[in-house]
Order: structure tokens, then sequence, then C-alpha cells
């Protein structure tokens, strides 16, 4: 009996010994002796057994094998395989199937064996055996041969990612695309490329919705290039004219950083920064097919289960903008269902505490149906897309339609029934904890957070900064019950417009519904959207749109909490929505086109700028506006005088606006209006290795005086202003801030002048641009009989004969 105790007592010292020198710890339930333990290696070799440190497997579906033969032996135990560091390089993704989940009850986790020395997993391949010498007919140009069916476009020299030729060159200061040329396919350029097939054309969407992208397939007869492509936005107007570029074209290498390689030839070519030995550097190449990298794929009746993974660094995948088409409903967005990290048919599954960078496409894909996965506490930037994407199938959405505006559904058409079709769509999904900035590298209509056609989706504690579009996003309303709290969400909308730091649609069934009195039938609304969303105790800030931007029938939304440090609050075209106690410091709240019988109630906020509306849109004011509180240097309107009757002005008493606490002081009258105060200092991030690397967001004290509205002048019996201000901008779905806005016509228009509409936008008159109200009546001051008149109407230009 003694013997036998002391083996055992030997047996626990060896072992503690051996795993107090690789870092382990035993405090937690998964690192005690009681679980299974299984060795991962860049070095590794799946023949080995992966039991002890000198024995590794190498890759994840081996080791996956191995802990699901441990639990088949111990079914009540976890198993944890510890991964040595290093780069582990995927040809392929490694995919999970059903047979490769955790028992019930227990748990597969994949963890670093060093926190220190993290396991990278990437799509990159080292390129070796090059021999470089200089391009006799380009100065600075270095090339090599290289193997025969290799396609790629990321290049990673030192582990620092190098630019496609492009034109005009990357500047890392320029904002929209880091540089853009409206003449980069002026046919003076065109001509000069020999060869222009596979290269690129980028630009933002005509009205600055997004970004479209064109491959080019060669050129006419003409000389003229063909282009295919555009489908990235699902309202497609074509490339801005002003906000493109051109990549991958070999005539334009001509700048340090950048590279061309010939398919044809198989040939690299690359111009090295200054100091760069490329003989002797380290060069690696993401092949054009390795996208994803890690691939949950089971489905709902038997869905991979119990599988975490925990501080890896997922890099180095292709980019897949012209694989983005699939159009989602009636939002502005296309999408492309992948990742780096790809979910389907998932339950119970977690990536944690990871990093991802230098992703070409989307970090996190959620796909169809999933329930109970969690993304937290990752570190998530520098990649092509989207962040993290939440989107169920659209098969599971009841008379789904695909175009944002055009043809609604008729009341003899529509199936009545409320809630999904199907159960293809995501559940119980938790982004928790995670930084996300600087991603939409290529695409820019992409969110830090996308959801669609999903249900209870918990997003708190993140900070989301430094984005072109929306922080976090919600497609529509199809099926709500999500919780959007205490997220630090700032510097969005960076490269487009009309837009917000969280952004949603409710372009659901019921929107644009013909047949269907929704004054007196409201219920409609709720056909798709089973609960509502909660939006609260988040900091936002959007510089060029609003702070919480619902939009076209958002529907169903609980507002209250929110410091919105600049861009307000806008409501348009939706119901039962409630926005109370939020703190608005430079724009308000924005109304636009409010139905009868909304049932909205905006009461006990905060507002440093008096209400906006949208001209002659708002004839219905919901259920109540009233009791807020209003800057004291708050204009009066008398537009305003049958709402906020019993809303006051004054000084809010801001506790130390210096530090961004806007809390009020006890004496603050705003009290009396039932602002009560909420937490100013638990917004983001909240883990220590994140919340010492994030961003905070700033703030210009000076524009907390709120917004002044443009001067409204007359002109040929015509109410106009200048087009200076983010609401008219999307009223009129203009792009840029610039002309002036017809506002309304009075009875004495000139006959020439009526067949100018209302909420026109006048552009130029016989060809002189005209840069905003004033201007144009001087233009016509010495123009006195135009023979036309360009216009902003319908969301295109349009040339009118006078």
């Amino acid at each position: 009996m003694k013997t036998n105790k002391l083996k055992l007592l030997l047996v626990v010292v060896i072992t503690c010994l051996l795993f107090s020198g690789y870092g382990i710890s035993f405090g937690e339930r998964d690192e005690s002796i009681d679980f299974g333990v299984i060795y991962m290696s860049p070095d590794g070799k799946d023949s080995r057994s992966g039991r002890t440190l000198s024995k590794p497997v190498k890759t994840v579906k081996r080791a996956i094998e191995l802990a699901n033969d441990f639990q088949l032996a111990n079914p009540k135990k976890d198993v944890v395989v510890y991964m040595e560091g290093g780069m582990y390089s995927f040809s392929m993704a490694e995919v999970l199937r059903p047979e490769n989940s955790g028992l019930e009850g227990t748990t597969i986790v994949f963890r670093p064996l060093d926190k220190d020395n993290k396991p990278v997993f990437t799509a990159r391949i080292p390129l070796t055996g090059l021999k470089f010498t200089p391009l006799e007919s380009l100065k600075n140009i270095y090339t090599t041969k290289v193997p025969e069916g290799l396609n790629f476009e990321e290049l990673y020299i030192n582990d620092k990612i190098m630019h496609l030729a492009r034109f005009p060159n990357y500047n890392q200061d320029i904002r929209i695309f880091n540089g853009t040329d409206g003449k980069c396919i002026a046919p003076e350029r065109v001509i000069k490329w020999q060869n222009p097939v596979g290269g690129y054309l980028h630009a933002l969407h005509g009205s600055r919705w997004a970004s479209s992208h064109y491959v080019f397939k060669g050129k006419d007869e003409k000389g003229e290039l063909i282009m295919e492509g555009g489908w990235q936005n699902n309202r497609q107007t074509g490339p801005h004219k002003t906000y493109r570029f051109v990549e991958n074209i070999f005539e334009e290498l001509d700048e340090e950083g950048e590279w061309f390689l010939d398919r044809e030839n198989h040939l690299l070519h690359i111009f090295p920064y200054k100091g760069m030995n490329l003989q002797e550097a380290a060069i690696d190449i993401a092949p054009t097919e390795r996208e994803s990298l890690l691939r949950f794929e089971g489905s709902e009746a038997n869905p991979v289960k119990n599988i975490v993974f925990e501080g890896i660094i997922f890099t180095g995948t292709a980019r897949t903008f012209m694989k983005t088409k699939e159009p989602l409903l009636r939002s502005d967005w296309s999408i492309y269902r992948s990742g780096a990290v790809y979910f389907k048919g998932s339950e119970n599954c977690i990536i944690r505490n990871c990093d991802f960078y230098n992703i070409g496409g989307n970090a996190v894909f959620v796909d169809a149906y999933n329930k109970d996965i969690d993304i937290c506490g990752n570190h998530i930037y520098d990649i092509g897309a989207s962040a993290v994407c939440v989107v169920g199938e659209t098969s599971c959405v009841r008379n789904p339609k695909y175009k944002p505006y055009g043809k609604g559904v008729e009341a003899s058409e529509m199936d009545w029934t409320r809630g999904p079709k199907e159960n293809k769509y995501p559940r119980s999904i938790r982004i928790h904890d995670n930084l996300i900035h600087d991603i939409g590298r290529v695409e820019k209509q992409v969110a830090g957070v996308q959801i669609s056609v999903a249900y209870g989706v918990l997003v708190t504690h993140n900070s989301i900064y430094d984005v072109p579009r929306a922080g976090i996003n919600i497609g529509e309303g199809a099926f709500g019950g999500h919780k959007i709290a205490y997220n630090d969400v700032f510097n969005t909308v960076l490269e487009t417009s009309d837009h917000g730091a969280f952004n949603a649609w409710g372009r659901d069934r019921y929107w644009w519904s013909r047949g269907v009195d929704l004054a007196e039938k409201h219920e409609t609304v709720l056909l798709d959207c089973l609960a509502p969303t909660d939006i609260n105790n988040n900091r936002w800030k959007c510089d060029h749109g609003w702070d919480i931007d619902l939009d076209d029938g958002a529907s169903h939304y609980n507002i209250y909490n929110n410091l919105c440090l600049n861009g307000g609050i806008k409501l348009r075209e939706g119901f039962h929505r409630i926005a109370r106690n939020n703190i608005c410091l430079v724009n308000g709240m924005d109304y636009h086109a409010w139905y009868e019988n909304s049932y909205d109630v905006v009461t006990h906020n905060i507002l440093m700028s008096k209400h906006y509306v949208r001209p002659n849109a708002v004839k219905y004011w919901g259920t109540v506006i009233d009791y807020n509180f209003f800057g004291s240097g708050v204009e009066d309107d008398p537009r305003f005088s049958h709402i906020d009757k019993h809303s006051i002005k004054g000084d809010p008493k801001f506790m130390n606006t210096e530090k961004l606490d806007f809390r009020i002081e006890p004496t603050s009258l705003a009290y009396a209006m039932g602002f009560r105060n909420f937490d100013m200092d638990n917004f983001g991030v909240v883990s220590s290795r994140l919340k010492q690397i994030a961003k905070q967001p700033s703030f210009d004290h000076n524009k907390m005086e709120g917004r002044k509205e443009g001067k409204v002048i007359r002109l040929f019996g015509m109410e106009m202003k200048d087009l200076d201000n983010i609401s008219d901008m999307s009223a009129t779905g203009m792009g840029e801030m610039r002309g002036a806005l017809v506002l309304q016509k009075l009875r004495t228009v000139p006959k020439p002048w009526r067949i100018i509409n209302e909420m026109d936008v006048i552009l130029s008159v016989d060809g002189v641009t005209v840069k905003n109200a004033a201007h144009l009546k001087a233009i016509l001051s010495k123009n006195k009989n135009p023979k036309t008149i360009e216009v902003f109407r319908s969301q295109e230009n349009q040339i009118i004969d006078l």
C-alpha cells in the first residue's frame, strides 16, 4: 500500500515539474491534471503520438482526432491541446466537423504552451531560392523567376506587407484608399498599359455608400478597358468619378514598396525599400485560394460543439473583394460568406484572446445556423473587410426583397406569419471585449460587427475605431432581440458618407409595402422583428455622419444611456423607438420622415442642439417628444412649439468635460427633466491586455454649442439653402456637400423653373458648377436665361432643359 502511494506521489511531482517548466498554471479547472493533454508543434509530425512534449503532432486535424480518441475513453474529461509557438502554415483551411466535437459537458481547448510565444496560423508560404537581378528596362526594379501556376496578390518582405503596383501611389496620410485620382483610367493613361488583364479599379460607390471593385479583362478594339465587377454594393451606381485608383498594373510599378507578378512569364518584379536586401530578405506570399484558416462546418441537426481556440495569431490570408457579391436583403450590403475563422452549424464554440491581422477578407464569419458562439478578448486590425460578421440565410426571411428601393410587397402576396421561415440563422452569439480597428483595408462596405438575419446577438464592451464605415451595423429587423452595450465606437465613416457609428436599416417586409395602411395595421412592422434591440451605455462618435443612425424603417429599438460625442441620433421611417436618457453634445435628434402612429418616444435626453427636421418630411411626431433638456445656446424654433412643451434650456453643468466625464452635477436642472447619470468610465474593452493599447476618442469642446442651420434664400419663387450638412445630404442621397438644395416652391414660380422639384439639388447651370445657394444666385444674376440645369434627383444626376 505504501509503495503505491509513493509511486503516485512521484508521478504527481514529476508532472508538476514538467508542466511548471512550460508556463502551465494549475489555478483553473481545465488546467488541473484531471484532463487529457496533447501537444502540437510546427515541427511536429502527425505520425507521432502527441502525448508528450517530445512527440508533438503538426496539424489541428490530427490533434482533434487524438482529443476525440481520449474523450471516447474518458467521456467526462476535457482535453487541452498545447501548441508550441511558431508558424503553422496552412495550404488548406483546417476543417472541424461534427465528429470532432467535444463530448457533452466537456471542451477541447487549443491554447499556447507558452503564453509569451503564440502559435501563428497563417496562409502565407515562403518563397525560397529566389535569384534577383536588376530589370534593365526600369530603374530600381529587381526581378526573379517564381514557380509556374503561382497566383498571389499579397506579398510580405521581412514581415512587412508590400503594395501592388498602383496609381496613384500609396500614401498612408491620405484617408480615402490611401490615395485616389479621378483620371486613373483616362484614355491617355490606359494607352500606356500593354496588358492590363488582371488589373483592378477600386472606387467608392457613386454616392460614397461603400465601394465598388472591378477587374480588367483586357481592351476592346477601340483600346478602351473591358471591366467586370461593381457587385460589392446592393445599391449599384457605378464607380465614383473622383475617389478611385488602379492597381496590379505593371506600368505603374514606380514607387518603393511596390511589386508586380507577371503570371504569364512567371516573373516577380519588386521595387524594394531603400536598404532592403532582397537576396537576404524573408519573402512570403498569400496564394489567392488561401482565404480561410479555420472552419467549423456542421449543421443544425448535427453541429460542431464544445471547441475553444485561444491565444492564437491568425494572419496572412488572401483578399476576397471580387467574391463579395451576394446581396443581403434590402440593406446596402453584399457579402461573401467566408472569413479567416468561419462558423457554420456550430454550438458552444469560442474564439478567445486571439489576434487577427493582415487578413485579406473578413476576420470571423458566423454563417447560418449557429448557437452560443463566443468571440471575445480578440485584437482585430489591418484586415481587408469586416471584423466579425453574424449573418443568417436570407431563405429564413418571409417575403425577402433584395433591392433597397423599388417595388415593395403587395398586401395580397404578403406572408403574414410572424417570425422566421427556417432556422438557418445565428442566435445567442456573444461578441465581447474585442479591440477592433483599421479594418476595410480594401472593401469599404464593412463594419466592426455586422449583423443580418440573426437573433439575440450580444455586442458588449468592444472598442471599435478608425473604420471606413460603421462601427456596428444591423442590416434589417430580422429578427431583433440584440443587445448593444458598453461599447466605445469612434472615428467611424472615415472614407464613406451618409452613415453612422452605429447604423441600422429596417427595410423589412412592411417597408414600402403596398396596400397596407401602417397607421392602422402597425403590427405588420413586427412580423420580422421578434424582440426589441437595446442600445445602451455606449460611447459613440461619428465625425462624418450620425452617432446612432436608425435609417429607412429601423424599428423596435430602446436607446438609452448613450453618450453621443458628435453626430447625434437619427430616427427615420420607423416604429416603436424609445430614445431616453441620452446625451447628445453636438448634433441632437435628427428626424427624417416619420409614419403616423409610430409610437416613438423621445424623453429625458440632454441635447446641446435643437431638433433637426428633414425639409417637408415630418408630418407626424410619435407618441411623446418632451421633457428634454436643451443647452442654453439652443435657438427657439417655432416648428417645434407643439412638442417639447415641458422641456427646458440651461447649463447642464457637466462634471468634467476635459476628461469626457459628462455626468451632471447635483445642482443641474436636467434632473428635473428626468435625466439620470450613467457611468462614464465603463466603455470599451475590459481585459488588461487590450485596455492598455486601446485608443480613446477625442472631443472638440468648441463644437458643443450645437449645429447651426444654413440661411434660407428665395430665388425665382423657390426657397433654397446650401447643401451643407449630413442630414440634407442623406435626405437627397448626395454623396458630397455641394450645390443648392430646393426646400420648397412657392406659388409664384416662373414658368421655366416650374420643372424644378422640391428636394432637388442644383449642381450646375449651363455647365458652370454651383458651389452653394449664394453662388447659384450670383450665376443667375449674370446668366438670366440659362438653357440647361443639372440637378441631383432620385439619387442620380439629371440634365434638365429649361
